[in-house]
């Protein structure tokens, strides 16, 4: 096979092994039929045969949720879950956060997790061990009743709950000597309604408390230093925490100077003003389904990726950082956070900007992007959730190389074009 592009063999793979071009646009093969425009590709290529009349029926639903293999370059079905061409899977499900993410990829992209090397495999031997103590015990203290409304379950530092024997317990207290707890350890355990944490705990992790539908109640320790964008995920009745680092009516937690949490189901309003004692955020704001605007204060030094995610009325940023009529924040060349909601179909990345490193992940009515020249590196997932965009306008075709390259597979779905 031999590639349009530099006249010489294609290789095996998704790209040209001699200069790196996509296997579609070097190729003008997409699963079969023939494309003669080298411009299109992915969706695009088989749009435009069925337009060119081949005497293939066309589908649009068949084919509108198609998929480039990330291993081979071949075309995965949208009703195939793995490629028919080598067998790959489509995608893969962490086995620690359960989120599905490309199957070529080999940490989870959300919560970071070696989906190689992962095992549940010592957590499974640990909850034997706690059974077989926890029977001992009940043996060794037959006078103690089994109806105590606090119960401590057993004393390793590695804390596992078994769920089937607590279920129904409404109050929840971890032994003093837990430093660390799984990820999804009380994952939908929906008949808890308070849970004490032991001073020593250092952090809480993707999931932990995930659905616990009727948590009314948890007083955070001084000593966590971090807890993750989903911990409290589907907390509803969740308003506020308790404990020393609660601020601004327990809304929030702070601890020296950092955004820590926002209590899922805190009333937050329209408009929410960082507590001008932060000087980083570190919090996600993903359950605040009203919010539109966003005031961050000059005491505000850091920002991380992704922390306003799902927040698909926010409009505008205000104060520190803002950029673009606040639909953006730029901090030193770097775009760290898009509002949104005020997004339109058509989207042009500030001439600041040097780096793309926020995701577009709620802007579904985004269909083409403007990059600027001064922008020189781009995430790979920026654009991967952008459901409507089609056309990523760039000044050259120098530029088009580069920045492909950069966004990997996700750019075999779209058009690149030059301005005009």
């Amino acid at each position: 096979m031999i590639c349009k592009i530099c006249g010489r063999e294609f290789g095996n793979g998704a790209y040209c092994q001699n200069c790196n071009t996509d296997r579609i646009k070097a190729l003008g093969n997409y699963n079969g039929f023939n494309v003669s425009s080298n411009d299109m590709i992915s969706k695009q290529s088989v749009d435009k045969i069925f337009d060119k009349g081949t005497g293939v029926e066309y589908d649009n639903e068949h084919y509108q949720n198609n998929a480039i293999c990330d291993f081979c370059g071949e075309v995965i079905p949208a009703y195939s879950l793995f490629c028919p061409a080598c067998g790959k899977k489509r995608q893969v499900e962490c086995p620690c956060c359960h989120k599905m993410f490309s199957a070529k990829w080999k940490f989870c992209p959300y919560c970071g997790t070696n989906v190689e090397t992962y095992s549940d495999s010592s957590r499974k031997e640990k909850i034997e061990q706690s059974k077989e103590s926890k029977e001992s015990k009940e043996s060794e203290e037959s006078e103690e009743s089994e109806e105590s409304e606090n119960r401590e379950y057993y004393d390793y530092n590695d804390f596992i709950f078994d769920k089937e024997k607590y279920r129904g317990q409404k109050i929840i207290t971890i032994p003093q000597s837990v430093k660390h707890i799984h990820c999804s350890t009380f994952e939908g355990c929906d008949w808890i309604t308070q849970i004490n944490l032991p001073n020593e705990l250092e952090s809480i992790p993707h999931n932990c408390f995930k659905n616990c539908s009727n948590l009314e109640s948890i007083s955070i320790p001084k000593g966590v230093n971090k807890i993750a964008d989903t911990a409290f995920e589907g907390c509803k009745k969740l308003k506020c925490f308790k404990g020393e680092m609660s601020a601004d009516l327990g809304r929030v937690l702070i601890k020296d100077g950092e955004l820590l949490a926002v209590a899922p189901a805190a009333e937050i309003g329209a408009l929410y003003v960082i507590p001008n004692t932060v000087t980083k955020i570190s919090a996600s704001f993903g359950g605040c389904n009203k919010l539109e605007v966003v005031r961050i204060p000059e005491s505000v030094v850091d920002v991380d990726l992704c922390v306003f995610e799902d927040c698909k009325k926010l409009k505008r940023f205000e104060g520190k950082y803002s950029a673009d009529d606040g639909r953006a924040l730029v901090k030193d060349g770097e775009l760290i956070a898009i509002a949104s909601a005020g997004i339109n179909a058509s989207y042009t990345i500030p001439d600041t900007v040097t780096k793309i490193s926020a995701w577009f992940k709620d802007c579904d009515n985004l269909e083409i992007i403007h990059i600027p020249d001064s922008v020189i590196e781009i995430t790979e997932n920026a654009f991967i959730f952008c459901v409507s965009l089609h056309k990523i306008v760039v000044s050259t075709k120098e530029r088009v190389k580069c920045l492909y390259k950069q966004l990997d597979g996700f750019s075999r779905e779209v058009l690149f074009s030059e301005e005009e």
